[in-house]
């Protein structure tokens, strides 16, 4: 399974709408093992080539908007 494969599996399906209104420290905490070194990568520029397709787009979108928000809560850098 790709990395933006991953993401979107974990957003959508394991995390899904009910947890991304609850948060807490168990999601942060499964954010920041599952993908803070992927999210390092596309703020060096490294997932550019996930923007080449609708589902790599959505995955970029909720790797560098969404997952900050629970990896880095209370922090600059959600």
């Amino acid at each position: 399974m790709t990395r933006e494969e991953q993401v979107l599996k974990f957003w959508l399906e394991d995390v899904g709408s009910e947890g991304w209104y609850a948060g807490g420290d168990e999601i942060d905490a499964r954010c920041r093992a599952g993908f803070e070194d992927v999210w390092n990568d596309a703020m060096e520029g490294g997932c550019g080539h996930w923007l080449t397709s609708a589902r790599g787009a959505l995955a970029y979108l909720i790797l560098t908007d969404q997952l900050p928000r629970n990896m880095f809560r209370g922090t600059a850098d959600s």
